[in-house]
C-alpha cells in the first residue's frame, strides 16, 4: 500500500473512535446477563454446557476489560478505570502490570528491536540458531502448540500474575473463583480454563498467521505493522457475540480508540480495497499458525521450528 492509501484508511477508522456509553451499557449489560445465564445453568445440572457458554462469557467479559484498559469502552476515563478495576478480580489479570506490557506492545508491535513480552512469536531464526543445543531442545519441548496453549494460561494466570503483581485485587479473584468452584459448580473450573486458552489462541492468531510482519527499528513502521502484522480472524457468526469485535484486530491497531463494539462498523464500511492487504485468518491457515513460533528475516514470513 502506498502512503496516501494508509493516510486514507486511518483516516476512515479514526472516525469511529470514540465511545458510546448506550452501546457500552448494553454490551455490559448483555454480558453479566450471560454469566448469570451460566449460573443458572450450573444450578439445573446442565454443567458441560454451562462450562462452554461461561468460556465464551469469560472470553467476551475479557475483552471489555481490555477496552476499559485503552480507555475505550467508555467516555469516561474514570468510568473506564473503575470497570478496569472491577474486571480484574474476574478476568484474574492485574491492571498496572497488564496495563504496561500491553501498551507496550500496541506502541512497538512488529519492531525486532523490541522485545514484546505479549507476543507469542518469541525470536528470529538468528536468535534460534545462535542458542545453545540444550536451549533449543527445551524450546522445542516448551514452544510446541500442545504444552504452550495448554499450560502457559495456568502458569500465566494462576502463577505469574498473583505473584509478580502483589495485587489483593487478583488474590480475592482467585479466592471468588474458589469458592464458586466450591459452591456452585466444578465446572466452573472448566470455564475459566477454557476461557483462558482460547484467549491465548485468539491472542496468536491475530498476529501470528502469515502473512506477517516483523522489521528492524530502522524500517518499522507503525500502521504497516497494524495492517499487515495483524488478522482478521474469520470467526463463525455464532461465535461473534462472544469475541465482541476482536476479531477485526488490523482496526483495533491502527486505532486502540476504536471501542469493541465499534471495530465490525468500522471494517464494513470500509472503502472498498481498504482491507486488501489484511491477513484474513481462515481454518486451514489458523491451524497452520499454531506452529509458528520464530520470524525467518530471509523468507520475511513466520515460521516453525
Amino acid at each position: 500500500m502506498t502512503d496516501d492509501q494508509i493516510d486514507a484508511v486511518r483516516a476512515h477508522v479514526a472516525r469511529y473512535a470514540g465511545a458510546d456509553d448506550r452501546r457500552a451499557l448494553a454490551v455490559l449489560a448483555a454480558t453479566v446477563a450471560a454469566q448469570a445465564g451460566v449460573f443458572w445453568l450450573y444450578a439445573a445440572g446442565w454443567g458441560p454446557l454451562a462450562m462452554l457458554l461461561g468460556a465464551g462469557v469469560a472470553v467476551r467479559s475479557f475483552i471489555i476489560y481490555h477496552d476499559a484498559i485503552h480507555r475505550s469502552f467508555f467516555r469516561s476515563r474514570v468510568w473506564n478505570e473503575r470497570l478496569a478495576t472491577v474486571l480484574q478480580v474476574w478476568t484474574l489479570t492485574p491492571v498496572p502490570l497488564w496495563r504496561r506490557n500491553h501498551l507496550a506492545h500496541h506502541r512497538r508491535f512488529g519492531d525486532l528491536g523490541f522485545h514484546d513480552i505479549a507476543d507469542t512469536i518469541l525470536f528470529t531464526r538468528a536468535e534460534y540458531d545462535a542458542m545453545p543445543a540444550w536451549k533449543r531442545r527445551l524450546w522445542r519441548i516448551g514452544r510446541s502448540p500442545l504444552p504452550f496453549f495448554t499450560l502457559l494460561p495456568l502458569v500465566q494466570w494462576l502463577g505469574e500474575y498473583p505473584l509478580l503483581a502483589g495485587n489483593v485485587w487478583i488474590w480475592s479473584g482467585l479466592a471468588l473463583h474458589a469458592g464458586l468452584i466450591w459452591e456452585v459448580s466444578a465446572w466452573h473450573a472448566g470455564a475459566m480454563y477454557l476461557g483462558m486458552v482460547t484467549g491465548l489462541i485468539l491472542f496468536h492468531l491475530q498476529h501470528g498467521i502469515n502473512r506477517g510482519y516483523r522489521e528492524t527499528t530502522e524500517r518499522w513502521d507503525f500502521a504497516r505493522a497494524a495492517l499487515l502484522g495483524s488478522t482478521w480472524v474469520r470467526v463463525p457468526r455464532p461465535l461473534r457475540w462472544f469475541t465482541l469485535g476482536i476479531e477485526f484486530h488490523h482496526v483495533h491497531h491502527l486505532h486502540p480508540g476504536v471501542p469493541c463494539y465499534a471495530t465490525g462498523r468500522c471494517h464494513r464500511e470500509a472503502p472498498p480495497g481498504a482491507w486488501d492487504e489484511v491477513t484474513v485468518g481462515r481454518w486451514r491457515n489458523c491451524l497452520a499458525s499454531m506452529r509458528n513460533v520464530m520470524w525467518d528475516d530471509e523468507k520475511k514470513a513466520l515460521a516453525p521450528f
